[in-house]
This record gives C-alpha cells, sequence and structure tokens, in this order.
C-alpha cells in the first residue's frame, strides 16, 4: 500500500506498510547526522516483551512503528539510509543475534536467521557494530544483548522458533519515504526536538570523517578549528556572510561544495591545512579574549583572498586592530552583538569583492561614527571601565595585547605562553598590609582588578612565588623581562620602584598612561574622544 502525504508545505512522505522482514534483502545505511546506538534496558524492555508475549498469541500482530528513510546510490547499489528507526532495527538485530548465538551454544536444529544489513555511515560507529555482530558482543550493543540473553531468551529457550517467527512474519511497519536528504534531516530534527539535537561541531566533524575514509585522504583537525574553517568557507563561497547556518544547511555545503568528489575534497583539506597554521595567530587569541570570534571569519577569508595576515602590517594596522578596539568598546557600553555582526558580514563582503584596504577602513570608520552614542567613550570613561572590577580580565589583557602588536607591528607573539600577571596579589600575604597597602577587603579588590596593576610576561612569577611582596618578585620580574623584548612597550612596562612607593597613585597613573596609549593606536583618537 502506498500513499503520498504532503502536509501544508511539509516534506513529502510515499508511505508503505510492511512486513520489517521485507528489510532483509536491503542495504541499510545510518547516516551521519545519526548517533550511535544508545538504547538501555528500559528503552529496550518493552520491544522484547510484546514479542515474548506475543509468543502465546499466535494470531497477533506485532507493529514496530514508522522507520523515515531516503535513497542513495553507492556503486551502482541502492542505500536505504534510515533517518528514525535506527534504535529499533538494531535492537531487533541483537535479539536475532542472541537467538542464533543459542541455538549454535545449545547445538538446537533451528535454522538460524540473517541479519538485517546494516552499515553505518560513521566509519567509527561502523566498526564498533561490525565488532559487535561479526566477533563479539560488544559496547554500546553488548548491555542490551546481554539483558535480552539473560533475561527473556534463554529462560523462554524452548520458544526460539516463535520468536523467530513473529520477526520475520508478524513484525510490521510504516517505511515512509522522504524524496531527499533534506527533508530527511528535517523529519529527523522534528523528531528529536524533546532530547539532545546534534551539534553543528558533530554534523562537521562526522561528514569529514566519513569522506576522509571514503577518499582515502588523511585530515587531521580539532573540532574547534574544522568549524572555524567551514563556517568561513561556507561565507566566503555563499552569499550569505552573516547567517547563522543550521544543520540542514551544513550537511549542504558540506554535500555540495566539499565532498561531492575526491578532487573538491582534496582542495578543502588543503585549504584547512592552510587555515590551521592560523591559529597560532595572537589575534585569534585575542578575539576569544573579547568575545568575538566571529572575526575569525575574516582573517580566514583574507587568507582565501591570498592576503597573508601574519605579514600584512596594512591590514593588521587598518582593519583588524580597529575592529578590536571597536569591539572592546561596544563591549563597555553595552552595545548590541547583532550591530557588530553586520559590521563583519560587511567587510566580509568587501573583502570578497577586493575592496582596498583604504576602502575598509572607510567603512569601520563611518559604522563607528554612524553608531557614535553607543560606541564612542571619553577617555575618563575609558579609564574607568580599565579599572572597573565590572570588566573582564580578559578584556584587559586584550587591551596589553594589542598595544605590543601594534607597536612591535607584528602577530607572532606565542601566545601559549602569555601569562597576565597581577602585580598587587589576589590574596596578599600580611607583609603587603605592613608596607602600607590597604586591609579592607573592598579597597583590595579595586586595587586586584585595575588593569594598572597588570602587565604581560611570558613566563607566569604568579604561579612561582604566588602572595608575596613585591621584593620578592621582582628580581624575578627583571630577569624574565629582559628575555621579552617582544613585549616591551610603554603600555606594559612597569616601574617596579614607583609601585612599591607610590602605591595607588602608581596603579591610577598606569590606568591612566594605558588608556592614553589605547588612543594613539589605530582609530583609538575616534573611539576615545578627549
Amino acid at each position: 500500500m502506498l500513499i503520498n502525504i504532503n502536509n501544508d508545505g511539509n516534506p513529502t512522505l510515499e508511505v508503505k506498510y510492511q512486513k520489517l522482514y521485507d528489510l532483509m534483502d536491503k542495504k541499510i545505511g545510518i547516516p551521519i547526522f545519526q548517533r550511535l546506538y544508545v538504547w538501555d534496558k528500559e528503552t529496550a524492555r518493552p520491544l522484547i516483551e510484546d514479542i515474548v508475549t506475543a509468543i502465546h498469541e499466535p494470531n497477533k500482530e506485532f507493529y514496530l512503528f514508522d522507520f523515515i528513510y531516503y535513497e542513495e546510490e553507492r556503486n551502482n547499489e541502492k542505500i536505504i539510509e534510515l533517518a528514525d528507526g535506527q534504535q529499533r532495527l538494531i535492537t531487533i538485530n541483537i535479539l536475532l543475534q542472541v537467538i542464533n548465538d543459542l541455538i549454535d551454544s545449545n547445538k538446537l536444529n533451528i535454522t538460524k536467521v540473517p541479519l538485517f544489513n546494516v552499515t553505518y555511515d560513521i566509519k567509527e560507529f561502523n566498526e564498533k557494530y561490525q565488532t559487535s555482530f561479526c566477533s563479539y558482543p560488544a559496547a554500546p550493543f553488548k548491555r542490551i544483548y546481554l539483558f535480552f540473553r539473560d533475561e527473556y531468551v534463554l529462560p523462554n529457550l524452548q520458544y526460539i522458533e516463535q520468536m523467530i517467527d513473529i520477526i520475520k512474519n508478524r513484525t510490521y511497519i510504516y517505511m515512509k519515504k522522504c524524496k531527499s536528504i533534506d527533508d530527511a534531516f528535517e523529519i529527523f530534527n522534528s523528531l528529536n526536538n524533546g532530547g539532545k539535537k546534534l551539534k553543528k561541531d558533530d554534523v562537521m566533524r562526522t561528514a569529514i570523517n566519513q569522506y576522509a575514509n571514503i577518499y582515502d585522504v588523511e585530515i587531521n583537525y580539532t573540532s574547534k578549528s574544522l568549524s572555524e574553517v567551514i563556517t568561513s568557507y561556507y561565507k566566503f563561497i555563499t552569499n550569505d556572510t552573516a547567517g547563522d547556518f543550521n544543520n540542514l544547511s551544513i550537511l549542504n555545503f558540506i554535500r555540495d561544495n566539499i565532498t561531492s568528489d575526491k578532487k573538491q575534497f582534496i582542495k578543502f583539506v588543503n585549504i584547512y591545512n592552510t587555515l590551521k597554521d592560523l591559529t597560532n595567530n595572537p589575534f585569534y587569541s585575542i578575539f576569544a579574549f573579547i568575545q568575538r570570534t566571529s572575526l575569525i571569519d575574516i582573517l580566514n577569508i583574507m587568507t582565501f583572498k591570498g592576503i597573508n595576515i601574519n605579514t600584512d602590517t596594512n591590514y593588521i594596522e587598518n582593519v583588524i586592530i580597529p575592529l578590536c578596539l571597536t569591539s572592546i568598546n561596544m563591549k563597555f557600553k553595552g552595545f548590541s552583538p547583532t550591530n557588530m555582526r553586520y559590521l563583519i558580514s560587511d567587510i566580509i563582503q568587501l573583502i570578497k569583492d577586493n575592496k582596498s584596504v583604504s576602502e575598509i577602513s572607510y567603512f569601520i570608520a563611518k559604522f563607528i561614527d554612524d553608531n557614535g552614542a553607543s560606541i564612542k567613550m571619553t577617555l575618563k570613561q575609558y579609564q574607568e571601565k580599565l579599572g572597573s572590577s565590572d570588566t573582564s580580565e580578559s578584556l584587559k589583557k586584550a587591551v596589553l595585547l594589542l598595544d605590543i602588536i601594534y607597536r612591535h607591528v607584528c602577530s607572532t607573539i606565542k601566545m601559549e605562553k602569555i601569562n597576565l600577571e597581577h602585580i598587587y596579589p589576589k590574596q596578599p600575604i600580611t607583609q603587603w598590609a605592613i608596607n602600607g597597602w590597604p586591609t579592607n577587603s573592598e579597597k583590595q579588590k579595586v586595587l586586584i582588578n585595575d588593569i594598572g596593576n597588570y602587565f604581560i610576561l611570558c613566563e607566569s612569577v604568579n604561579k612561582q612565588i604566588k602572595n608575596k611582596y613585591i621584593t620578592d618578585k621582582v628580581n624575578k620580574y627583571k630577569q624574565i623581562i629582559d628575555k621579552d623584548h617582544g613585549l616591551i612597550t610603554d603600555m606594559n612596562t612597569v616601574d617596579f620602584k614607583r609601585f612599591e612607593e607610590e602605591k595607588e597613585k602608581y596603579i591610577e597613573y598606569r590606568r591612566k598612561l594605558i588608556a592614553s596609549k589605547v588612543r594613539e593606536m589605530p582609530f583609538g583618537s575616534k573611539l576615545i574622544t578627549l
């Protein structure tokens, strides 16, 4: 029986009511957006109890609900890809495996039943599945295997033939065929709204794993960098430079632009390997510090266009640093992140359109002027934000690092060695109070969180001598500073003698100095007014 269903633009389904066992001669795939088998005892119990109950009711039919699928051609073979039905079908296969093993171990004069021909599209999942069903029961299938064997099949060993008959002749399903993977994935997600949805990183990772195996092409990646590269590649190739594309868009994009053939896949792997090296660029860390990782798309798309962000100081000074400072101001003023996303999207398009650095820089300047009330700050306001405990350490760290990059016109700082040092420690020992530093916890908090109390080193002194007094720290500081020529700027230089003698006044002086030095950076005087 075939029925066509279409409700108000929903995916069209071709429905057929049939015996489950009719699938025995089919090749069945579990697509990449499916997780591995997850049923536990309590989930599997109703299924096995229905089968055991039906042993004594010979006219009862067993309904295993709907199987939703789409079809694919692989190597001239038609594959049924199950968007929904994996857990039930695999559970039946586990039961058949238990039955076959008990027929062997008990030397029963009963013909064994072949298992449904199932293959997971994700290589790692399929290896686990094949191990369990070809060699020995293995996780995650083993728990249900033992549960069925010990609690249901062994106690009903004399009824094994009836169990086989129920599965072969009395178990029915609705096979619902989708026109495409798009429709199947849409239904899959609607059916899984109540559970934990598949994340975009999962979809990307499993798709790339699958085709790396199919094409026999090696790609070594981290989930985070893979997600960033595919997102940037999507924005580079499509006209959607702002969209936060969903799982369905990811599947379509990967299928059409990355995995459609081996040549295309190798091209992507080469792109990934090139961009992967950019993750050592200090701007990646700064974007994280200012919570604006979408700026990574700009670095990646510059690379797609042949712009070397590690050496092109024109882009660093006139595009990247201004964007970082603009974003910091927006954070300070609580400006809507949506507007920043629009700015980033527009700049991506300008880069794609081969606009010059001066044109892009002008566009940023105009954006600041057009949104001046929400972005621009006075010098006094900026100083207060740099000293406020409400401003995160990561934002203050970003300010110091941006200055270091700008003053040395470089982007080659080794971020993994960078440490943010609190000179006046978070838990000062008694000697600080003895030497005239505050004992009131609120006053201590103010000093601890003031950017004037911070500077950047390539080794952590605080981890070594922790809360000791400044005279204990300063010799160690100086040993490291002598090696850190690349970190020496006016903003990142501390006069430790003045720090000890002037205390709060020197911390305040440094905060004001840092704010004034930010004004000297590109777009600083536009963002921070006197």
